[in-house]
């Protein structure tokens, strides 16, 4: 992702390169703000996902990735909810099927809403014109075993509905019969209704300790979701762009459980972007 300079050897970063590099700064910029927030609130958070891998592998950003994702607790999770959005208002807004008419994620994502965001996520626009730069919030759900028929029933019905609902409300395109048919299912079911049961179905368990917590909300398979909670019993400090950040004290039991061998890159061909932003795209309600 990188050109010759002509200066001597130097490298100069593809315009490709250097607009994902602006794009992760402002991203950046939304994680301080929003761990200032959880800090002013006593909300306890954790790097998640590819972010907590960045930050073991490379001490920031995975070099292509172009998000950022945090985990809490459900106990947490519904606090940042409740309390969050009047502290990070007008800058910011807490998006959730609780805030956003027609939303389209089982998820809490914290959007960039103030001024006019140089990128923007053109797959949501025609739900939104708040479709700028974001971070993503998970919540982590306690289920009482790491595997079997039960735990893999629920996560099966919460890959349906989440399905059902990004095909009703048309962010992904229906590309094959298997998606054709779950977005005629889709129209016939109001998105209130289908987050009612994702609600149901990801807190099944209750938040009362149980052995185990399990990211159900993510897209990994169920097994690569599922980690004893003492992984998540104390907090670590991990540098995240040069800003120490908090992780599990079970990151490393986290990230082989989720990844496996993650110190290793990916080759070169499956260094790739998840997301669908755009540079100055047009603003659409």
């Amino acid at each position: 992702m990188s050109s010759r300079s002509g200066d001597g050897g130097q490298t100069a970063p593809t315009p490709e390169a250097a607009r994902l590099r602006e794009l992760q700064q402002i991203e950046l910029g939304i994680l301080l703000d929003v761990s200032a927030a959880c800090e002013a609130l006593g909300i306890e958070f954790f790097l998640g996902e590819g972010t907590l891998l960045g930050a073991v592998r490379h001490r920031g950003f995975i070099p292509w990735d172009d998000d950022i994702d945090l985990v809490m607790r459900r106990s947490e999770y519904e606090r940042f909810l409740r309390l969050a959005p009047a502290l990070l208002a007008p800058k910011y807004r807490v998006q959730h099927a609780t805030t956003v008419a027609d939303y389209w994620s089982p998820v809490i994502k914290v959007r960039l809403v103030q001024g006019e965001p140089k990128y923007r996520q053109a797959h949501i626009a025609h739900l939104t014109g708040d479709n700028g730069p974001l971070i993503d919030i998970f919540p982590l759900e306690y289920v009482p075993r790491p595997d079997g028929l039960g735990l893999w029933l629920q996560a099966s019905y919460i890959r349906l509905l989440r399905g059902l609902l990004v095909h009703k409300l048309r962010t992904r395109p229906a590309t094959n019969l298997r998606r054709r048919l779950m977005r005629l299912i889709g129209r016939a079911l109001p998105a209130s209704l289908l987050h009612r049961q994702l609600q149901w179905a990801h807190t099944l368990h209750g938040d009362r300790p149980r052995p185990y917590l399990a990211a159900l909300a993510t897209y990994h398979p169920v097994a690569d979701q599922v980690v004893p909670a003492g992984a998540y019993d104390g907090v670590v400090q991990l540098p995240f762009e040069g800003h120490p950040m908090p992780a599990p004290s079970g990151w490393d039991l986290v990230l082989s459980t989720t990844y496996g061998d993650y110190r290793t890159p990916p080759p070169p061909s499956q260094r790739i972007t998840q997301h669908t932003f755009v540079r100055d795209a047009n603003r659409q309600r």
